[in-house]
């Protein structure tokens, strides 16, 4: 059985920081009152963002595609600023929690295979590297891949928060680690919801041997 476990807000927080540039960003430039934070995230959109924001910086149209790439105005885009912070504030970029690694240790253990870390970061593979390195994972997984579609890839499962992911697995199975941006999915099995990585070798155990 091959594993792709996924980085951003699965092993490190990646989001959480970015909203910190976000909250920053509103207050050099504007006077509003409400901070944004992970439970504003809804299918990769900001409710306030929507709301508010949108308005006040007329992104009503394409609002996506300027929240994940940025606009001419000033303000860079999700992927540009958390590359950004990958390569010169790396330091900001920590576990998502405490026992990460010696969950990363306990699913390396009950895997029969391989269990890689797969990213579809881009741009700044040496960074991610040195970081994983850092963390203390590298040495526990069997390897590092980065690719944008994922399902492209030969694993049999997938550990990742990916809201669509588990849509072009065919009989692959996502476990999906649950967050605000994903919880309007409807899983259903083999695929499971899970809220962290000890749960997810739950599911391993059992729906492992089915694979």
């Amino acid at each position: 059985m091959k594993v792709a476990l996924d980085l951003e807000d699965v092993l490190v927080k990646n989001v959480r920081v970015f909203i910190e540039e976000l909250n920053k960003f509103v207050e050099e430039n504007h006077s509003l009152e409400n901070r944004f934070s992970a439970s504003d995230i809804e299918g990769w959109k900001f409710k306030g963002l929507r709301e508010e924001f949108a308005d006040l910086r007329g992104w009503n149209e394409d609002i996506t595609n300027k929240f994940m790439y940025g606009d001419e105005n000033g303000w860079r885009g999700f992927y540009p600023i958390t590359e950004e912070i990958w390569k010169n504030e790396t330091g900001r970029i920590s576990l998502r929690s405490e026992d990460i690694v010696e969950e990363v240790k306990r699913i390396r253990e009950i895997v029969d295979g391989e269990i890689i870390i797969v990213t579809a970061r881009e741009n700044v593979d040496s960074y991610v590297k040195e970081k994983i390195k850092e963390l203390g994972l590298n040495d526990i997984v069997d390897g590092l891949v980065f690719k944008s579609k994922k399902d492209k890839l030969d694993f049999d499962m997938y550990i990742d928060d990916y809201p669509k992911l588990y849509q072009k697995l065919d009989e692959r199975v996502q476990i999906m680690i649950s967050q605000p941006w994903n919880e309007d999915e409807n899983l259903e099995r083999p695929n499971r919801r899970v809220e962290n990585l000890k749960k997810a070798r739950k599911v391993i155990q059992d729906v492992g041997t089915k694979v």
